[in-house]
C-alpha cells in the first residue's frame, strides 16, 4: 500500500505543477493584452484601423467627431482601448457638450452645422 500513497502523491505534485506553469502562462498573456489595450495610436495607426486616409481621419478629430485624443507636446495620441471600443460602436460621435463642425465636407449634421 505503500507504493500506492506514493505514486499518487506524485502524480498530484505533477499535476499541481502543471497547472501552476498554466496560471503563469495566463498571467503573462493576461499582461501582454493589458499593455496593449493601454498603447498610445498615432493618426497613421488609426487611420489604418477604420480603413481611411490619415487626412481624413484628422478632419474628423478636428471636427469633434472622434475619441479624445492625449496631446504630448507637438504629438496627438489616441488610446487603443477607446479607438477599439469607438469603432466596435459604428464609429458615433461623443455625446459630450455640443459638438461644431469645422469641417463641411465630413459633416454628417444637417447644414454643416453644430449638433443639437
Amino acid at each position: 500500500m505503500g507504493r500506492k500513497r506514493h505514486r499518487k502523491q506524485v502524480s498530484g505534485d505533477i499535476r499541481l505543477a502543471a497547472f501552476e506553469k498554466q496560471c503563469e502562462m495566463i498571467t503573462e498573456a493576461v499582461k501582454l493584452i493589458n499593455s496593449n489595450y493601454n498603447e498610445l495610436l498615432s493618426a497613421n495607426e488609426v487611420a489604418k484601423m477604420c480603413g481611411m486616409s490619415r487626412s481624413a481621419f484628422l478632419r474628423l478629430a478636428d471636427a469633434g467627431r472622434t475619441p479624445t485624443s492625449i496631446k504630448l507636446e507637438r504629438l496627438r495620441r489616441w488610446k487603443r482601448l477607446e479607438i477599439l471600443a469607438w469603432i466596435g460602436a459604428g464609429c458615433p460621435e461623443p455625446k459630450q457638450g455640443k459638438a461644431v463642425c469645422k469641417q463641411k465636407s465630413v459633416c454628417r449634421h444637417p447644414k454643416g452645422g453644430s449638433q443639437k
